[in-house]
């Protein structure tokens, strides 16, 4: 159930979408020696379907999201099946790489304009 989800701010009502997915940061290091490694490909394709109930809608901009580097892939799409019904699927693939130390900043980049982008919120308002 999406109600207790909803953040009421009386008739604006607001969905984070961060309360499905979370992803954390490492952290910074000034004089990073080691190499950046991810030792193996993956890919994580995550869908849902969301459902308000009567009476809402969603009033958000429906623009996808997508990042690309040379460590992986991101995008985020939403597909309107309803005025109050929508599916959401995030794709999330990072790539096998082995890389030089200085190259850590950029890593750590990527990840948070990731954990920016599912930081975003779904507006309700009422039909």
């Amino acid at each position: 159930e999406i109600l207790p989800l909803m953040k009421d701010y009386g008739n604006l009502k607001t969905i984070n979408l961060a309360d499905f997915f979370s992803m954390s940061i490492p952290p910074k290091y000034r004089n990073r020696t080691h190499p950046v490694e991810n030792p193996y490909a993956y890919e994580i394709i995550d869908t849902c379907t969301i459902k308000l109930p009567e009476g809402l809608k969603f009033d958000f901009d429906l623009s996808s999201i997508n990042h690309s580097s040379k460590f992986g892939e991101y995008s985020n799409t939403f597909i309107s099946l309803s005025p109050n019904e929508i599916v959401y699927i995030r794709t999330f693939k990072l790539y096998k790489f082995l890389e030089p130390a200085n190259e850590y900043t950029d890593f750590r980049n990527f990840l948070k304009r990731i954990k920016s982008a599912d930081q975003r919120f779904l507006l309700v308002t009422p039909i």
